[in-house]
């Protein structure tokens, strides 16, 4: 009696990659609808210190979030405030949960969101937000998910990351203008609109 060896081994060029949740259409300056203030240089009536800061300039009429001060860690070696929120009205839309702040510049270093982007399954699940601040002003660094992204077709996506690699601030401004606009019908790793 003979033996028969079967080798399966794949011919020609190996498939390649296939990125399973898409092109993010996104800027690096998305905010989650946070507003701050960019820094200017003081004028002489600013220089006189005084005793009670400014950390934040009210500009609704309506109360958002209701905030609460979870503790006081340090993130990256950066001393922040910890704050829970808890949306009072549009949690679909109003998705910040979590907020790290810095203590001396009130710039966001961290958020938890809940969900993110514009389509299911990116938007079912919790996504962890890491900024970056350069020359005073806040970017994204790193969007991570909370949990396994269920996509159609039986595909799954572990540890899903979105990150942006080599942050440098170009000259000219770039708030409120988007680096790359989105196909009307394209709806893959879309921001949602500021509420």
């Amino acid at each position: 009696m003979g033996y028969c060896w079967v080798i399966d081994q794949p011919v020609g060029h190996p498939a390649p990659y296939q990125d399973l949740i898409g092109e993010p259409l996104l800027a690096p300056t998305y905010m989650f609808g946070l507003r701050y203030a960019i820094p200017q240089k003081p004028t002489s009536q600013q220089d006189v210190q005084t005793t009670l800061r400014t950390i934040a300039v009210v500009s609704t009429g309506a109360p958002v979030y209701r905030v609460e001060l979870v503790d006081r860690p340090d993130l990256d070696g950066i001393p922040t405030y910890h704050l829970r929120l808890t949306p009072l009205r549009k949690p679909k839309e109003n998705r910040l949960r979590e907020l790290w702040v810095g203590s001396s510049d009130y710039l966001p270093r961290r958020a938890v969101t809940a969900g993110n982007f514009t389509i299911s399954p990116l938007t079912d699940v919790p996504w962890t937000v890491d900024f970056t601040v350069l020359d005073g002003a806040p970017f994204l660094s790193k969007e991570s998910a909370g949990s396994d992204l269920y996509l159609g077709h039986r595909r799954l996506v572990r540890d899903a990351t979105i990150a942006f690699e080599d942050i440098r601030e170009p000259s000219g401004a770039i708030y409120d203008r988007p680096i790359v606009a989105p196909e009307p019908t394209d709806t893959t790793l879309v921001e949602p609109a500021a509420p």
